[in-house]
């Protein structure tokens, strides 16, 4: 089988350019780390300068030297504010950093999907090398293959694997494991109908010291009929690594073959259930498996065609619009579109197609940041605004309401005043009146004894 177009340097040229788009992957989302670890102890170290503050103030039994109780006034309204007021708001909301930190811990992860087997082992084989046996056309159709996925190791090893980290020990011993290889051997990748349930759906982890696999793994789509394509993406984009007790995210790059000039019903379905996913997908088409002159006859009339069958195809199923560009240039939405690549010469912009992919999700990310440093922020201003209109108002308002004192106390005191020769004149006659009131009556009282003889004495002189 055919290695990737243009030869070996065409190969190696694929595998710089991803391993440099992986390299930028890395690079960026280190620093997206730091500025989430940085924010997160940000609004840490707000909050517990907050609690600090109030308990300090709890504790104080005065004022301490060199602050007013103005400036004390002010610092409790400002931890007040941070605590439960609106600076309450200068923090991550429910789960909002746990996803965000999941997102940046994506790791890149290649998917490979295709009409037959033997399309997923040619792009497989353009990328790792001859690994893959192809099989005739006649069993391409009826084969039962398991599902591949390709990790870093500095060996060549071969393993089954369950659930994504269990090995399994084969009923029957690997043909791998028997002697050295560079092909997989075809045994060890079908399934056979005397497996049980485990093997059928297990793994087949191939380790290689491939540059490509430092920084991302591949997959292989096992047949249909094992698994379909949407099961294996929400399968593969999110494993529990039980071992380490935490769920790893993985950031998928789905690459397509196409063997076929049209897709059958199945395949549409299949296309279908993956649009869902709302994930981009790089779409190849694979020369068939047939003489050079066949590929070269292919090659001419596919150049020769401005738009494809395949193309209107695509667009009808919501893969590709009109505005499409086969240079991978990003839509008006900002979003990484999917890509169709009718010649295999041209390959290599898968790694095109994979850097902008990454790019967008590291670009989610950064926007979700600001969002939450620009919800920070708009709160900062407006507190500060708030408090400066306070600082510059209420001063005024102390002015007014001392006028407005001064002005209820003089009006208190013009009233006395007016009112106080009035309530002179109403205590004279009020006096006058009980004072004969108070004479007859005291003339009328009947004295006894020594005070009886002499005050009727004292009235007889009178």
């Amino acid at each position: 089988m055919e290695g990737c177009a243009g030869g070996g340097g065409g190969q190696q040229r694929l595998n710089k350019d991803l391993n440099r788009a992986f390299a930028f992957f890395v690079k960026y989302s280190t620093l997206l780390r730091q500025n989430l670890k940085d924010s997160v102890k940000f609004f840490s170290e707000i909050k517990a300068a907050s609690k600090q503050h109030q308990y300090c103030n709890s504790c104080a039994p005065s004022t301490p030297t060199g602050k007013t109780q103005a400036d004390l006034v002010a610092e409790a309204a400002v931890a007040a504010a941070i605590e439960t007021g609106p600076l309450s708001g200068i923090a991550f909301f429910s789960d909002e950093a746990e996803q965000l930190q999941s997102s940046i811990d994506c790791h890149p992860r290649l998917f490979i999907f295709g009409q037959n087997w033997n399309a997923k082992c040619h792009v497989v084989n353009s990328l790792l090398g001859q690994l893959l046996p192809s099989v005739d056309q006649s069993e391409d159709e009826n084969c039962r293959k398991r599902k591949l996925r390709f990790t870093y190791g500095k060996q060549m090893q071969i393993s089954l694997i369950v659930l994504g980290q269990y090995e399994l020990v084969p009923q029957r011993p690997l043909v791998s494991h028997q002697g050295k290889w560079d092909t997989i051997p075809e045994e060890d990748l079908d399934i056979q109908s005397a497996d049980d349930q485990a093997h059928q759906f297990a793994e087949l982890e191939v380790t290689l010291p491939h540059s490509i696999l430092q920084e991302a793994d591949i997959v292989v789509a096992p047949s249909r009929e094992i698994q379909s394509a949407d099961c294996l993406l929400e399968d593969c984009i999110k494993q529990n690594c039980a071992k380490q007790d935490y769920t790893k995210h993985y950031l998928p790059i789905i690459i397509y073959a196409i063997s076929k000039d049209k897709l059958s019903e199945l395949e549409e379905n299949e296309l279908r259930n993956m649009r869902y996913k709302d994930s981009p997908v790089f779409f190849v088409k694979v020369p068939p498996v047939c003489s050079e002159i066949d590929i070269k006859v292919c090659k001419s009339v596919r150049t020769d065609q401005e738009k494809s069958d395949l193309f209107y195809h695509l667009a009808n199923l919501g893969f590709l619009n009109s505005n499409y560009c086969s240079c991978g240039a990003p839509g008006l939405d900002n979003k990484a579109p999917s890509m169709l690549v009718e010649q295999f010469e041209k390959f290599r912009q898968l790694s095109t197609f994979a850097r902008q992919v990454m790019q967008m999700h590291l670009v989610g990310i950064a926007t979700a940041l600001n969002k939450v440093h620009w919800r920070c922020l708009e709160i900062f201003i407006n507190q500060a605004y708030y408090m400066q209109r306070d600082l510059q108002i209420t001063p005024k308002r102390l002015e007014y309401t001392r006028e407005k004192e001064n002005e209820l106390f003089l009006s208190l005191m013009s009233i006395a005043n007016r009112k106080q020769e009035e309530m002179k004149e109403m205590i004279v006659d009020t006096l006058s009146s009980m004072k004969e009131e108070l004479l007859d009556d005291a003339a009328n009282l009947e004295f006894q004894g020594k005070f009886h003889r002499c005050m009727t004495q004292m009235c007889s002189s009178n």
